[in-house]
């Protein structure tokens, strides 16, 4: 299965900051802290992300890492996510499972590594993922529970993952049009993977009024590349 690869900026206990590749945030930030990463940080006292955008390839990912670290210092840290959105753990899958049947979303090809987790304090309370076809990307499983909506946090999840997208297209498929279209997305003829997606839901699930729509990407920091289009799935 195609994997979504991360350029994160890890902050090390002792201040400085580090900047790598991977394509599963979560093990690869433990194994900074526990001293089995990367030899910068070893011995510096654990780290903490700081910031992350995807790629579609490692090739690009590469290419982005490097271009990051020649940024001075203070360019780096204009870079942060915002607090409250981590990335997935596998101790979430549990709840992401749960939350996809009671909300009826997309349970396919479900990974740890494809999702971003909203949190108050100490209680997940949404999430989104990346989710990787053979040709394209989608942003899937938006949720937010239901005592924590109203409050734009569903609005806040789906821009933190555009502005992280591995591709300037942005493809989504949903019935839920009224809610993208302020964000930016309109229907779209899609790729030929969400095209299958869209007919599988139709013909296997019989649920009617899903569509596919697309975004441009905005990105909140370094500017990118062109990507080429066969990633783009164009």
């Amino acid at each position: 299965m195609r994997r979504v690869t991360w350029v994160y900026i890890a902050r090390c206990g002792d201040g400085t900051l580090y900047t790598g590749v991977t394509t599963d945030l979560h093990r690869r930030l433990a194994q900074h802290s526990a001293g089995r990463g990367a030899r910068y940080t070893r011995g510096r006292g654990g780290v903490r992300l700081r910031y992350c955008e995807a790629a579609a390839t490692r090739g690009q990912a590469l290419r982005r890492e490097a271009a990051i670290k020649r940024l001075p210092r203070a360019r780096k840290l204009r870079l942060a996510n915002p607090p409250g959105i981590r990335p997935g753990r596998p101790a979430d899958l549990p709840f992401i499972h749960r939350t996809i049947a009671a909300l009826d979303l997309d349970p396919e090809r479900v990974a740890h590594e494809q999702f971003f987790v909203a949190v108050e304090g100490r209680a997940r309370i949404g999430f989104v993922r990346i989710k990787p076809y053979a040709r394209c990307f989608e942003l899937g499983s938006l949720a937010v529970l239901p005592r924590w909506r109203g409050r734009g946090r569903g609005a806040r999840l789906a821009r933190f993952v555009i502005a992280r997208f591995p591709t300037r297209r942005v493809w989504i498929t949903t019935d839920l049009v009224g809610f993208f279209v302020p964000l930016g997305f309109r229907e779209a003829v899609p790729p030929a993977d969400l095209r299958r997606k869209l007919a599988g839901i139709t013909h296997q699930v019989h649920r009617t009024g899903i569509v596919a729509m697309v975004a441009s990407k905005a990105h909140p920091g370094l500017p990118h590349r062109r990507p080429s289009p066969k990633i783009m799935g164009t």
